[in-house]
């Protein structure tokens, strides 16, 4: 293997992939497709003397992700979200992550998921009860309050509308500190540099820290005050805290692992739910006569009341254009893994310590795999139409790491998204254009400014 060739580097794109690596804008997305177009499917790049290389082919994404998935463990990226998630499913490795993972996924069983359509769907009504005629608002800010409600209510019972858990104080607190996290999230922080810069006393540093302690005291507050009533919920909570490992024979979870695998599973199930459904808005505001043939099947199929998850088969569509948002806008972008040994990959050597990238936003808009990748097609996702390959369409990941959540987010993008178009049709508001913003996920840059119009 030691005589295999490095991956080849983009020559005459070097400094320019570098420069926008660098930045935070969505220049990191073009130096992506830059390194893929003029270099080819291993394409090597380095960064402050460090390898990075970008697969872009779906043979090679299946061998990191499922073949040789031991080999490539979380990227130094994914672990500066340690603060904040701690060692849950998004960042546990190996046998560990295996046993929790056995742990969590009762809570996920099909049954157990569609007992919460009611709520998505009675509380998405409740918040656009709210919108009015002629009204612009941010749809992306919009979803993050109602996902995070959601996601509060399915995990910890909780109803930050009322607060009847947490109080006022608290509830304003828990959604304002965890939003101050995501938005100023840094992936530095998971090498020597990031760490030692992040125990400096900047102001920065300090507000990190106090809400991270701020979510960590309501979490456990949580847990302690579950575990003392011995009450099952029937809430993710509950399965966490029930969970015990029959096959691994080591019990079930202490407070510190709970705490870890709950806020994980927080902040996945509201973020990048909300990121989809914001990039839905937009993209159906573009494309008027998609909105508009949406919303007479949904009148034509529901009228006005509330939709059910029996509804879904019959409103297709609306399963289409969340299908079509994550390929052409995926929340999660990108998936950075480091190789823990040498390997090869297409005829190259990967060597130990390489950051290997593999980008949803690149393979949803390779032409070798798509007709027009970038026009917005939900028809392509219908069922009469053959289905993508799974290592060249996949939002939500593959292998033992696929997003445990993922038949909770389909469900909760298409609730919400017909409870949306169900009262109001939309358009982008005079002026805006969105910009992207890749962070954790691929958030619009400036929110997304949609002007409502009713019934």
């Amino acid at each position: 293997m030691s005589k295999l060739p490095l991956p080849p580097i983009a020559q005459d794109y070097r400094e320019n992939a570098q420069d926008m690596f660098r930045r935070i804008a969505p220049g990191r997305l073009r130096a992506f497709e830059i390194l893929k177009e003029k270099v080819g499917d291993v394409a090597m790049f380095t960064v402050f003397g460090r390898k990075f290389v970008l697969l872009s082919h779906p043979d090679y994404i299946r061998h990191v992700l499922v073949e040789n998935e031991r080999n490539y463990m979380k990227s130094r990226a994914l672990r500066a979200t340690q603060r904040v998630t701690g060692n849950g499913l998004l960042t546990s490795e190996d046998d560990f992550h295996l046993r929790q993972r056995r742990l969590v996924a009762p809570a996920f069983h099909r049954q157990r998921i569609e007992q919460l359509a009611e709520m998505m769907t009675a509380f998405a009504r409740e918040q656009i009860s709210h919108w009015q005629d002629g009204q612009t608002i941010d749809l992306h800010a919009q979803m993050m309050h109602l996902t995070l409600t959601i996601a509060a209510k399915a995990l910890f019972d909780a109803d930050l509308r009322a607060s009847q858990k947490v109080g006022v104080d608290s509830a304003h607190q828990f959604e304002h500190s965890l939003n101050f996290l995501l938005e100023n999230f840094r992936p530095i922080d998971g090498t020597w540099i990031g760490k030692l810069l992040s125990t400096m006393p900047t102001r920065v540093n300090l507000q990190r820290e106090s809400h991270a302690k701020m979510l960590d005291k309501i979490v456990f507050g949580f847990i302690q005050e579950r575990r003392a009533s011995g009450e099952d919920k029937g809430d993710l909570l509950s399965m966490l805290l029930q969970a015990q490992d029959e096959e691994g024979g080591s019990g079930g979870m202490t407070d510190q692992q709970v705490r870890d695998e709950a806020m994980t599973l927080f902040i996945a199930g509201h973020e990048t739910t909300a990121v989809a459904l914001a990039w839905a808005g937009y993209l159906l505001a573009e494309h008027p006569a998609v909105q508009d043939e949406l919303r007479q099947q949904v009148l034509a199929t529901i009228g006005t009341r509330s939709v059910t998850l029996a509804d879904l088969p019959k409103l297709d569509l609306a399963r289409q254009i969340i299908a079509e948002t994550l390929r052409l806008y995926p929340p999660a972008y990108v998936l950075p893994r480091e190789a823990i040994a040498d390997d090869a990959i297409g005829g190259y050597r990967i060597p130990k310590g390489t950051t290997v990238f593999v980008s949803q936003w690149v393979m949803h808009r390779d032409a070798r795999w798509w007709q027009s990748p970038t026009e917005f097609r939900p028809a392509r996702f219908a069922n009469s139409e053959p289905q993508p390959n799974r290592f060249v369409y996949f939002p939500f990941g593959r292998g033992v790491r696929q997003c445990i959540g993922e038949q909770f987010a389909w469900m909760e993008a298409q609730l919400l998204l017909i409870s949306f178009v169900q009262k109001f049709s939309w358009q982008l508001q005079a002026g805006f254009s969105p910009t992207l913003r890749p962070q954790i996920t691929l958030r619009p840059a400036e929110g997304m400014w949609l002007t409502l119009q009713g019934e």
